[in-house]
């Protein structure tokens, strides 16, 4: 199940959408809410998004149509998860805060085309 960091509770186990990994919520008065892992994993592409890529996430899905959007949409069949999926409208919003080559974007777009997604 995904849920979302602004429904989760605190003291809870919950398991990673990507590496299965328990993470737990923090956040709070000076910092939004947001899941992290008990056990870092670097080879999980989940762990250790900054801030900066969860604020956007969240100000991508608060500006479409409520109930239209998943954030962290896992596609198993292209092995992708995507940071916002407008799902009615089929158009994937993939949030880069750190350096990626032209061919993992071109991939990436490749990827999500066939699977019916712009």
């Amino acid at each position: 199940v995904c849920l979302p960091a602004d429904e989760a509770a605190k003291q809870l186990d919950y398991y990673c959408l990507e590496c299965g990994s328990i993470v737990r919520l923090r956040g709070g008065f000076h910092r939004r809410n947001h899941f992290f892992h008990l056990q870092p994993d670097r080879t999980c592409r989940q762990n250790g998004k900054s801030l900066t890529h969860l604020q956007v996430q969240c100000a991508i899905r608060d500006l479409l149509p409520a109930g239209e959007c998943e954030l962290e949409k896992k596609f198993r069949e292209i092995g992708r998860i995507a940071d916002v999926a407008w799902v009615s409208r089929k158009i994937i919003f993939e949030v880069q805060c750190s350096d990626i080559t032209a061919v993992e974007i071109e991939a990436r777009n490749r990827d999500y085309s066939s699977v019916g997604y712009e």
